[in-house]
């Protein structure tokens, strides 16, 4: 169970760098933040799974929104 709450940390935090293009891209490991594992790992996991969710979801949208953009430029050109 730790090493899927980790994996999840990981996950959570690439697709966050992803988003946020003003940011110094940073090591994924790094504790900065309020990612972390605590105990009990169950709540631990659905609090970390919450998290997942919203950021996937934001995620889609703006691969949704590059996708249009995109469409729209090469029927322009």
């Amino acid at each position: 169970m730790m090493e899927d709450a980790q994996n999840m940390i990981t996950t959570i935090r690439q697709m966050e760098a992803s988003l946020d293009d003003n940011k110094p891209r940073r090591d994924y490991q790094s504790d900065e933040d309020e990612l972390k594992v605590t105990f009990p790992l169950t709540r631990c996991l659905q609090v970390l799974k919450e998290r997942h969710i919203q950021v996937s979801r934001l995620h889609s949208e703006r691969y949704e929104q590059v996708k249009s953009m995109t469409h729209h430029v090469q029927r322009t050109s």
